[in-house]
């Protein structure tokens, strides 16, 4: 299947193809998904959907991306989860301290 999404690298609409079913996701060709790091002030990228990942999509790795820039860019997105927002499950259930 194909995902069009914001892309936080070039700040335009990227679709990235992604195979696999909902629970072992990964993207063919160019793009990562941007796992949230709770462990970390960093995000991660990867190629396969894993972790803390809410299916969001870049066309390639933003160095030095914090999770606060994520939250910033995509945090008002919701998650499937709860009825809560990317920012909201951050601050909830991964206690991040994301403004």
């Amino acid at each position: 299947m194909k995902i069009s999404q914001f892309d936080a690298k070039t700040g335009k609409s990227f679709t990235a193809e992604i195979d696999g079913p909902s629970y072992q996701q990964h993207i063919v060709g160019q793009g990562c998904f941007i796992i949230v790091n709770p462990d970390s002030k960093y995000v991660s990228f990867s190629k396969q959907r894993h972790d803390i990942c809410f299916g969001d999509i870049v066309s390639d790795v933003i160095p030095d991306y914090t999770n606060q820039q994520y939250a910033d860019d995509y945090g008002d997105r919701m998650t499937g989860y709860n009825g809560l927002t990317v920012r909201e499950y951050m601050q909830k259930n991964c206690r991040m301290q994301i403004i």
